[in-house]
């Protein structure tokens, strides 16, 4: 788990990169209707989640930097007790705290009003300048809302002195270099993932179907430390696996194909995502013995290859030279 401590220094290192006299808005993301009352599994903004912690729906996060002042408020929805009985218990003021370390919350009926405070031109936090969003295509952060088309375009209507910025690519850089907290998690998570895949290869045999070796995964990482998927597990049997994202596992396992697994259980936010090919009767036959020996020794040879400075561009182009060379040689 990811302690408040390390939220407080992601927040200072995006901080320091920010101009004077900026605002930076970010959203936690919001429910979506799947019918009547019930709600499509919701999923929040990573980077929001990245500079806070939280990942309750219809929250926010407000970081002010003026010349001589930083400032941050998260915003999160008030405990309303007839929601609680339908849906169950959300953070309180406190909760909220003690994830992220930001001392200053707010519920997000004080949102808009606010932001106002801050954007008016006699504010005391000084004129604000520019204002930094998630310009993420189509995130959704409140009815029909989306901040590349709706929200931040309003609201620079009301305040034509602020000019737009895309803060997406500064928390993403921000994001390719993984703390120790971090590298602990995505560890669990493959470990978890690994656990999932070793009770594949105890129960695949001919004639199930590829959906009971989904419904096998999934339960083995609820047992394992009650984990969810990374995304939608792909088990996909002979020439199903040929599809790239196969979405439908329903088909029959036959005596003698192969079956791949892509798939992943997801830690405190992080994801393991793992691909493994087995023989449905557990024995290859020579062909397939052959081409999974060199797609194995393709493999090593990336992770023997790969080192700071290298790309992925760099690491694909050697593998494509690698497979083209051991397939025209056999």
């Amino acid at each position: 788990m990811i302690n408040q401590k390390e939220f407080s220094i992601r927040r200072q290192k995006l901080m320091d990169s920010l101009p004077e006299q900026s605002i930076t808005v970010l959203f936690s993301g919001q429910l979506i209707k799947f019918s009547n009352d019930a709600t499509y599994p919701f999923f929040v903004n990573r980077n929001f989640f990245y500079l806070t912690g939280i990942e309750q729906e219809h929250s926010a996060l407000l970081i002010i930097k003026t010349s001589d002042m930083l400032k941050t408020y998260l915003f999160i929805d008030e405990i309303d007790e007839l929601k609680t009985r339908w849906v169950g218990k959300k953070l309180s003021i406190e909760e909220a705290k003690n994830i992220s370390g930001i001392t200053d919350l707010l519920y997000m009926s004080m949102f808009d009003i606010r932001l106002k405070e801050i954007l008016a031109q006699d504010s005391t936090f000084g004129t604000i300048k520019t204002c930094f969003f998630d310009l993420e295509k189509n995130l959704i952060i409140g009815s029909q809302l989306q901040t590349t088309e709706t929200y931040a375009t309003q609201l620079l209507q009301d305040y034509p002195h602020l000019t737009k910025e895309n803060i997406y690519p500064t928390i993403t850089r921000l994001r390719m270099i993984k703390s120790p907290q971090e590298v602990d998690a995505i560890r669990q998570a493959i470990k978890a993932t690994g656990y999932g895949l070793s009770q594949i290869r105890k129960y695949l045999k001919p004639g199930l179907y590829e959906y009971q070796l989904e419904g096998l995964f999934a339960y083995s990482i609820k047992e394992y430390g009650n984990l969810s998927t990374s995304f939608d597990t792909i088990i996909a049997a002979g020439k199903n696996a040929v599809v790239l994202h196969y979405p439908n596992p329903q088909d029959k396992i036959n005596d003698g194909v192969l079956v791949l697994c892509d798939l992943g259980a997801r830690y405190w936010g992080y994801s393991g995502d793992i691909t493994r090919t087995y023989p449905a009767n557990r024995s290859f036959n020579p062909l397939q013995k052959q081409v999974y020996n060199i797609v194995l020794q393709a493999n090593e040879m990336v992770i023997a290859m790969a080192k700071p400075g290298l790309t992925i561009v760099d690491l694909q182009k050697a593998t494509i030279e690698f497979l083209t060379k051991a397939c025209l040689k056999e």
